[in-house]
């Protein structure tokens, strides 16, 4: 995983989930796997009170959860987690929207989900390469699952990471699952499971007779809000960027500044004679002052 997603998924954790590191917290990471011994999230969540899970397609580090279908997570049970997120993934989902319907899914009523992916960048395939995502896509992503916008963002900005991921430009959202009734309820896990069976090329006599046999919904009151249900939206990753500028200018100034320096050390230590020959050799120099 590249810097500058790091960068921003640890601001989420810092900005949106401080206040509750000694509340319960079961978090989920879509994608999870850490390819070639990668950096990856789980020390981000190492907090006593909270639960880190890795959700990925195939077995490997950093993975808790093998699901066996990438779009029907049968292994992890509906409203479990208060938090799922996911970095540098959606880009190879072919139907990702399948997959935001799934975080809809297992998330907490009150739960909030991070999704961090490039807008920009070459093609990497792994094993394939698919979507570029902007925040007017994100923010219809989010309005499609019927979820509440908190932030969405993409990085247009050089932020000069050292690891020169800021062409991949990435952009980022956190939405928030709604405190659902017993109607809207029905209608989500209705709207998911026809996704799922409408990717199943199934002919619409099939498609009745499983939503007459299979959906069967559970009275809301048996499900727990997640303790996140009041947050608030805010400003985590543009205040990353001003931070990061901010650093960035306060580098230049510094390089400026002792640059400046250098003609005058020059002379007070070697002279004004043997100043004239260094700058002599080296004109420039001597403009730095």
């Amino acid at each position: 995983m590249h810097q500058s997603a790091f960068d921003k998924m640890r601001v989420f954790v810092e900005k949106y989930l401080f206040q509750y590191e000694n509340e319960p917290l079961s978090i989920l990471d879509i994608g999870s796997q850490s390819i070639e011994s990668q950096v990856n999230h789980r020390f981000l969540f190492d907090k006593p009170k909270w639960i880190y899970k890795g959700l990925d397609i195939e077995a490997g580090e950093n993975v808790d959860i093998v699901v066996k279908d990438p779009y029907d997570w049968v292994e992890v049970e509906t409203n479990s987690f208060d938090v799922v997120i996911s970095n540098q993934a959606f880009e190879h989902i072919s139907y990702f929207w399948i997959t935001a319907l799934e975080i809809g899914r297992i998330l907490k009523d009150g739960g909030i989900a991070c999704i961090i992916a490039p807008s920009s960048g070459i093609e990497h395939r792994f094993p394939i390469d698919t979507f570029r995502y902007y925040p007017d896509g994100f923010s219809a992503l989010c309005d499609y699952i019927g979820f509440k916008k908190l932030e969405v963002y993409r990085q247009d900005v050089d932020l000069q990471y050292p690891d020169g991921s800021d062409p991949l430009k990435d952009s980022c959202i956190v939405m928030q699952k709604p405190l659902l009734n017993n109607d809207e309820r029905e209608n989500f896990m209705l709207k998911n499971k026809l996704h799922k069976l409408l990717l199943k090329n199934l002919n619409i006599n099939d498609i009745k007779n499983l939503i007459k046999t299979e959906f069967e919904f559970e009275n809301s009151s048996i499900y727990e809000n997640s303790c996140l249900y009041q947050e608030m939206p805010k400003n985590a990753f543009k205040d990353l960027e001003v931070e990061r500028l901010s650093k960035i200018s306060n580098f230049f100034v510094r390089k400026r500044t002792i640059k400046a320096c250098i003609p005058i050390l020059i002379n007070n230590i070697f002279g004004k004679k043997v100043a004239k020959y260094i700058f002599k050799i080296y004109p420039k120099m001597e403009l730095w002052s």
